[in-house]
């Protein structure tokens, strides 16, 4: 296991100490080619430089070997729209709501190249077109499901996320206080509509040949 942060690595410790835990970032942790039979990510990879990560996921892992990526994903419907509506007001965010069938959709219209998935997912920047020479077909599923948040719940979920961590410390507590007042206005908790999604494509048997041409 790769973890960036040394709280969670010694978390992660005490609970599976079967485990080895390493504290360092993907990009830097020296690992053996081809030494994987799967790398997994967990609502992370979309952090990982593009321009290392997918050509390291290749390279780590033996061929035929798999990348799976899960994370969540905001989605909206009409019960949840007026919610997330004045969230992202909130933040003066030029994020886009968008519904469940647009993002599986636009999932499926890219699977010829993982990182096309998941930057239509996660983040636009990710994308690599040498991914597709690396990786085959993907595989992508998802599940939908629905959460309401109290306040503080709210507010843990919106501290993990960049678009809060973007902000200065004084916009943050401007942000947190509105979200306590949203909330309250709301009746008590806040809707939420995520979709559970996971992209799995298989190392080409070419891909260490690609690279080691590159």
């Amino acid at each position: 296991m790769i973890e960036p942060g040394a709280n969670l690595a010694a978390i992660a410790r005490g609970r599976t100490p079967e485990v080895e835990v390493h504290v360092a970032r993907f990009e830097e942790l020296e690992l053996a080619d081809a030494s994987f039979d799967a790398v997994f990510s967990a609502m992370a990879f979309h952090w990982v430089d593009p321009g290392i990560g997918w050509a390291k996921a290749a390279r780590v892992l033996r061929p035929c070997g798999t990348l799976a990526l899960l994370s969540y994903v905001y989605v909206t419907d009409d019960e949840t729209r007026p919610s997330q509506d004045a969230l992202r007001d909130l933040y003066g965010a030029p994020w886009r709501l968008r519904d469940e069938r647009d993002v599986v959709d636009g999932a499926l219209a890219r699977v010829d190249n993982i990182s096309a998935v998941w930057a239509w997912l996660e983040d636009p920047a990710i994308e690599a077109d040498e991914a597709g020479q690396l990786f085959g077909r993907a595989r992508f599923e998802s599940v939908p499901h629905r959460v309401d948040f109290g306040a503080a719940e709210l507010i843990d979920l919106q501290r993990t996320t960049a678009t809060h961590l973007s902000l200065q410390a004084e916009e943050q507590a401007r942000a947190e206080r509105g979200m306590v007042e949203l909330v309250e206005q709301l009746g008590g908790t806040f809707p939420i509509r995520q979709l559970a999604v996971l992209a799995v494509a298989e190392r080409r048997l070419a891909a260490g040949r690609l690279r080691a041409r590159a």
